[in-house]
């Protein structure tokens, strides 16, 4: 029989997608799996139409669920199931998507005829209020070596991806518990360790773009919040001080997914729609004035490029006050000129 794997799925609040998501695991063609439902306390009847389904399906007895105490966000789900799963591999996806009939076989296939400690498969955006996909195929390929993960065209969440269990665990890779990013800071770990990667063009994933009330969903509006903006902003202390305590070795690769997260955080701010001039001086400042990279010292003898990325927030600032400087005398003149 083939190896035990893992299917994990977090719930809260997905009444309305669940069922969907839940029905297309149960049904792979890959003949060996348990299901761990992290039930992470919402307040509708997910786990109702949950317990419905696994009653009625020939494999509800391979399905498990973890309870938290109290909602601990989606970070915190991924933690459990790497606490918890019984499998030598694992794969998470999202309560509010579905995978293929054949997700599981053939991402375990590509997983054993390359011998990787992960495999990537392809996938496709969907929206049914709009009626759309779109499609994003990666070419069926191998990659080893150092920082196998960052030498494809990736994509940074958790799901659509088979691990070896043994590589999270062994490693320590965790999630930060109450992080609804959890994708960020997990790739960061991974591009130290992962050495072996299959990735197959078949598409295995559907990712539900209509969910109203999805992170993806906010991002697109480019809608700012605080609390996003203050996780975004630990997630790359986080990742420092990764470096500091060296848990992660600094390198190009590393660095690099590193400052990208750090431009990002200033981008989130900047394309903030519901955010005025003042308001985003006064956020772009904060990144300024409390810096997440204190070893200034460390990091140049390192990378020769880190002081561009280090003062990109510096320079970010004063690029976004000079062009609002030129709006505001754009206006006086407009208006001296029609007066």
């Amino acid at each position: 029989m083939n190896p035990l794997i893992t299917i994990s799925i977090p719930v809260y609040n997905v009444e309305k997608y669940i069922e969907k998501a839940l029905s297309s695991a149960l049904n792979q063609t890959y003949d060996n799996l348990e299901f761990l439902i992290i039930d992470d306390k919402g307040m509708d009847n997910s786990m109702a139409v949950i317990r419905n389904l696994i009653a009625a399906h020939p494999r509800g007895n391979a399905v498990k669920i973890i309870d938290h105490d109290k909602n601990q966000g989606t970070g915190a789900t991924k933690n459990s199931a790497i606490d918890n799963a019984a499998g030598e591999y694992l794969f998470f996806m999202d309560s509010d998507d579905y995978i293929a009939e054949n997700c599981i076989e053939l991402l375990f296939n590509a997983l054993k005829k390359y011998d990787s400690q992960m495999s990537v498969g392809s996938y496709t955006n969907f929206d049914n209020e709009r009626g759309s996909y779109s499609p994003k195929i990666m070419g069926d390929n191998y990659y080893s070596g150092a920082y196998a993960l960052t030498m494809f065209e990736n994509y940074t969440p958790t799901w659509n991806k088979l691990y070896e269990i043994k590589l999270l665990r062994d490693n320590k890779v965790r999630c930060i518990p109450q992080d609804t990013f959890e994708d960020i800071f997990w790739e960061f770990q991974l591009i130290d360790i992962v050495e072996k990667v299959a990735v197959i063009s078949d598409i295995t994933y559907y990712y539900r773009l209509d969910n109203a009330n999805s992170v993806t969903r906010m991002q697109e509006r480019k809608v700012f919040s605080k609390k996003d903006f203050a996780q975004r902003y630990r997630i790359q202390k986080y990742m420092y001080e990764c470096f500091a305590n060296q848990k992660i070795n600094i390198n190009k690769a590393t660095m690099g997914y590193f400052m990208g997260g750090y431009n990002y955080l200033i981008r989130y701010v900047l394309d903030a729609k519901n955010l005025n001039p003042e308001e985003k001086t006064e956020y772009l400042r904060y990144i300024d004035e409390n810096p997440i990279v204190t070893n200034k010292k460390i990091f140049r003898s390192r990378l020769i490029y880190i002081p561009y990325g280090y003062f990109s927030t510096n320079i970010a600032f004063k690029f976004y006050d000079f062009a609002m400087n030129c709006k505001n005398l754009l206006k006086k003149i407009k208006s001296f000129i029609i007066e």
